[in-house]
């Protein structure tokens, strides 16, 4: 969203028209726009100089102060930082005004939906990264932006059977969710064996072969660790009744 200072030629002359433009915005800069708009680097009081010229040649000048605030500074958090499907997540404004009162306060959460509330509650019906975006306005119209990447996933959830014979239906054992930070993910058989074992979060999964060949059917137990975005983590250990395979 832009933001500046917006400056608006209020000059008039009689029986001719005003040919040219010429401000001085007191910082070093100028412009020969009829109503330009300038960004100033730093809070302070400048000299502002517009020079017009009329089409017949006729020129005269004025100074204007201009008092250039702080503006706000654009801030949130987000409890919690990450989720579930469908859990309510509540965003607190932490935004500091300076010099001004806060006056407006325009979020966007990335899938569409909007609020103008100050702490509004969301929550995502799709898995993803959603990088949410807060804008501020405070009373004399300045303006700033604060983001934060919200880490959305259904999981982690391993399911308790496949069918690896090559259908292209359920062929592969994997943990199911998504936006993990790290992964532990280890498959045994019945002797205790290691069949299977990555640390990889995109890992496609296991496809029921070992060493090149498949393995028959039975009962596996998969030892599953996770470690979410937020840096909370997730155990999973099932035996006996989990990972049958089935062809």
């Amino acid at each position: 969203m832009p933001g500046g200072t917006y400056f608006y030629d209020a000059s008039s002359v009689t029986n001719d028209t005003i040919s040219s433009w010429n401000w001085n915005f007191g910082d070093g800069t100028s412009s020969s726009v009829e109503n330009p708009v300038h960004q100033y680097g730093s809070s302070q009081n400048y000299a502002v100089t517009l020079s017009v010229t009329s089409g017949f040649g006729c020129s005269n000048d004025t100074v204007v102060s201009v008092n250039i605030l702080p503006g706000p500074t654009a801030d949130f958090t987000a409890n919690p930082l990450s989720a579930n499907l469908f859990v309510d997540i509540n965003f607190t404004d932490q935004s500091t005004a300076n010099g001004s009162p806060l006056d407006q306060w325009l979020w966007s959460f990335a899938d569409g939906d909007t609020s103008s509330l100050q702490n509004p509650v969301h929550a995502y019906d799709l898995e993803g990264q959603y990088n949410v975006e807060l804008i501020v306005i405070d009373e004399a119209g300045c303006i700033d932006t604060a983001y934060l990447i919200i880490p959305i996933f259904h999981g982690p959830l391993v399911p308790s059977a496949f069918s690896p014979n090559g259908d292209g239906n359920n062929d592969l054992l994997m943990i199911l969710g998504g936006n993990f930070e790290s992964v532990d993910f280890k498959i045994y058989n019945n002797w205790g064996q290691l069949v299977f074992e990555t640390t990889d979060p995109s890992s496609s999964g296991w496809d029921g072969n070992f060493k090149g060949e498949p393995q028959p059917i039975g009962v596996f137990v998969y030892v599953a660790v996770v470690t979410r975005y937020d840096g909370e983590g997730c155990n999973f250990i099932r035996r006996c009744f989990s990972n049958q395979i089935r062809r």
